[in-house]
């Protein structure tokens, strides 16, 4: 539910309105679906101190700018673990790692070596019921 602020101020510009619709975004929705957003930022910032711990600026590459993504994402389900979006979120940037990984290990076959683990995963769970 948005508090539509949009509807009670005239804009003068699509930069005004753009801001607006920001108003209505922080103000509302956003809130209820993740949390108080410095409790969400503190839980981020914990978990991006954790994975990146001593490492330098000029050490950071495409492969941790999307685990980043997943970490920002996966702080959101502190809130509510059962906002299925944040999964999804989760999901789409630890695929973006998986890619950017993949392409950097040059392992044309890092799909059948996917597959063969999820076998082996799922002969394990076989076995073990």
């Amino acid at each position: 539910m948005t508090n539509s602020h949009s509807k009670n101020l005239e804009t003068s510009s699509i930069r005004a309105a753009a801001l607006t619709k920001v108003i209505d975004l922080v103000d509302g929705d956003r809130n209820r679906d993740h949390g108080d957003p410095t409790e969400n930022m503190t839980r981020f910032a914990e978990l991006l101190r954790a994975y990146l711990g001593n490492r330098s600026a000029g050490s950071i590459e495409a492969v941790d700018a999307a685990a980043v993504g997943v970490l920002h994402k996966l702080s959101r389900t502190g809130f509510d673990p059962y906002h299925l979006d944040s999964w999804l979120d989760v999901m789409g940037y630890a695929s973006i790692a998986y890619e950017i990984a993949a392409a950097e290990n040059k392992k044309s076959d890092h799909l059948a070596a996917l597959d063969d683990a999820v076998e082996k995963a799922l002969g394990a769970k076989g076995k073990s019921s």
